[in-house]
């Protein structure tokens, strides 16, 4: 186990992976995530993402290639669902992208300091599994 995990991880990547719900687990064990990527998930419906509203710091939310997106307003839905979020799918509320240079998008901050652990790559299964 990680016990320091649930306090320090900041990002967390969970594409591809055929998630289609239980993401209260991230809210209530990762409380401090400000990136997540949830891009290629089986998850169809706004309600689906409504554990992620406990997640006060999250800034970048990504769900490319998730059947979500393809409802109507879904952009408009989200970011009223997740009033935090600065960013979905590398974009903004006024459908600005945002520069390559912002952590905030792809979930990584150059000024964090070397050799700490703060992005994971894995599955929803592990994560649970590690705390």
């Amino acid at each position: 186990h990680f016990p320091c995990l649930s306090l320090f991880l900041l990002q967390l990547e969970l594409g591809e992976n055929r998630i289609s719900g239980g993401l209260d687990i991230l809210a209530e064990k990762l409380p401090n995530l400000t990136y997540l990527n949830l891009s290629g998930n089986k998850l169809k419906d706004i309600d689906t993402l409504k554990p992620l509203k406990k997640l006060d710091s999250l800034k970048s939310l990504d769900l490319f290639n998730c059947e979500v997106t393809n409802l109507n307003d879904y952009r408009e839905c989200v970011f009223t669902l997740l009033p935090q979020l600065t960013y979905l799918d590398g974009f903004d509320r006024e459908d600005r992208e945002a520069s390559d240079s912002d952590p905030e998008v792809d979930g990584f901050d150059e000024e964090d300091e070397e050799g700490e652990l703060n992005h994971i790559n894995c599955g929803l299964e592990k994560v649970n599994s590690w705390l």
